[in-house]
């Protein structure tokens, strides 16, 4: 079932105000696909879903808290759960700059900078992320830190 989004117009709009970057999720931050549902029948969310809740969110932040929506450019899928390409089409075809749902598997101490999605990503992902290119789209991409002696 989708849960009640808990968003507090207000408080997002004294951030946008204090010129704090605002970005969007998903209308009903639920998860959209079936292998992170609990429910025995769950289907994935389609094409037209996720528009629906991504966009809708956008508008959302405008009626409600008077953020154009010309100005939220950045998307983060709700649970770290994107839809591999689906999403990233909407996003890059709907005036987003950037993403940041991604999950990266770093073996190594460097820190992985953001990238943009002309290329495909070859980075091992802990996610769904996206097979084909989308030139132009930023990602900030979220890291894995493991604290080796358990001790901080």
């Amino acid at each position: 079932s989708d849960s009640e989004n808990r968003t507090s117009f207000c408080l997002t709009r004294n951030l946008y105000e204090r010129h704090h970057e605002i970005a969007v999720s998903t209308v009903n931050y639920t998860c959209p696909n079936k292998r992170c549902s609990a429910e025995r029948n769950f289907q994935s969310w389609d094409y037209v879903q996720w528009t629906e809740q991504i966009l809708n969110m956008r508008v959302r932040l405008a009626r409600y808290a008077g953020i154009p929506s010309t100005e939220v450019v950045g998307f983060r899928a709700p649970l770290l759960e994107p839809a591999s390409d689906m999403h990233f089409r909407i996003i890059a075809g709907n005036k987003f700059l950037y993403d940041s749902s991604l999950i990266i598997n770093s073996d190594s101490d460097e820190l992985l900078w953001p990238f943009t999605l002309d290329y495909k990503v070859v980075t091992p992902l802990q996610n769904n992320g996206p097979i084909k290119t989308y030139p132009g789209l930023w990602e900030l991409p979220i890291p894995t830190y493991i604290d080796i002696d358990n001790s901080k």
